[in-house]
């Protein structure tokens, strides 16, 4: 056996070892779901979303190992046996800003040259765009189609044999004109009902995005004082300068709107969802900290 053969052998030897190593790992991270085996079969088989095409020699093996792993560290790999074998499902990083979907329908819609955009193509113009899979945006999609359809811009379908299809609606050119006119300093209300539990939906510059979750006046005048509290912890925190500047800004601009003169409940929800994280920062020693869980609580928003 020449010297270009035991080469070329000792370096796959050294893949297989390492393509091992990270499936052990994978698989201890996500424990009770798959043996190494069953790991192995289904990063072989996504290789085929990886190759460039038929004729892509390329082993990813190792590549797939690494990506899966990197993802699982962070919590965003989801794995299930079912019954045509392992199941995995990378988690998008970022969430679906609904105006940006918004967007993408009317950028489709508007180029469409047959009578129904399917399904299909706005889950590839989504991940085309912004790199989301639109699957794991379910209720941002309902909340934006049934938002349009009731301006009648667009209609939406579903049927078994074709599943979720849209056409352009009555009041299209109105959309139209909307879409195309020069922007507006002005705040635009868009209000999305949300049928699923959303913590933070993250939506444009000037954009309400109501999250109807029910509070009393009471709780948000509590709600306002524990801020108020957590305010002053914030500013004094050894947080990062960024991060403290970002919590003092969010927590302001929700102290504002509870002192507007109509105060917006939802939006005020939304960005109390969104504080979450924040809070948690500060740790459950600070007395603000534990006086603005039982304000979150009061209106329906859990603190882990």
């Amino acid at each position: 056996m020449d010297q270009d053969m035991l080469r070329a052998l000792h370096l796959l030897s050294q893949g297989e070892a390492q393509l091992d190593a990270l499936i052990m790992e994978l698989a201890g991270l996500i424990p009770g779901v798959a043996n190494g085996l069953a790991w192995k079969a289904k990063i072989w088989e996504e290789q085929r979303n990886w190759r460039k095409g038929p004729s892509d020699p390329h082993d990813y093996q190792l590549a797939i190992a690494a990506d899966w792993l990197r993802s699982a560290r962070e919590g965003r790999l989801q794995a299930e046996m079912t019954n045509n074998g392992l199941s995995v499902t990378k988690l998008d990083s970022e969430a679906l800003v609904p105006e940006d979907l918004e967007e993408i329908l009317f950028k489709l819609l508007s180029a469409l040259s047959g009578n129904w955009l399917m399904y299909s193509d706005l889950n590839a113009a989504v991940k085309r765009y912004l790199d989301l899979s639109l699957a794991q945006h379910k209720s941002v999609l309902v909340a934006v189609l049934e938002d349009l359809s009731a301006k009648r811009y667009l209609r939406a379908d579903f049927t078994p044999n074709h599943g979720l299809r849209v056409c352009k609606g009555l009041r299209f050119d109105e959309w139209r004109d909307l879409m195309t006119k020069p922007a507006s300093p002005s705040v635009i209300n868009h209000s999305y009902t949300f049928h699923a539990k959303v913590g933070a939906v993250q939506t444009g510059a000037g954009s309400l995005a109501n999250v109807n979750q029910g509070s009393s006046e009471n709780s948000f005048a509590d709600l306002k004082i524990a801020l108020e509290a957590l305010l002053q912890d914030v500013k004094s925190s050894d947080m990062p300068p960024s991060r403290r500047q970002e919590a003092a800004d969010y927590i302001g601009k929700t102290i504002q709107e509870i002192d507007s003169e109509k105060p917006n409940k939802g939006f005020i929800t939304a960005l109390c969802s969104g504080l979450a994280t924040t809070v948690q920062t500060l740790g459950s020693a600070s007395e603000a900290y534990a006086a603005v869980v039982a304000a979150f609580a009061a209106l329906g928003i859990p603190i882990g």
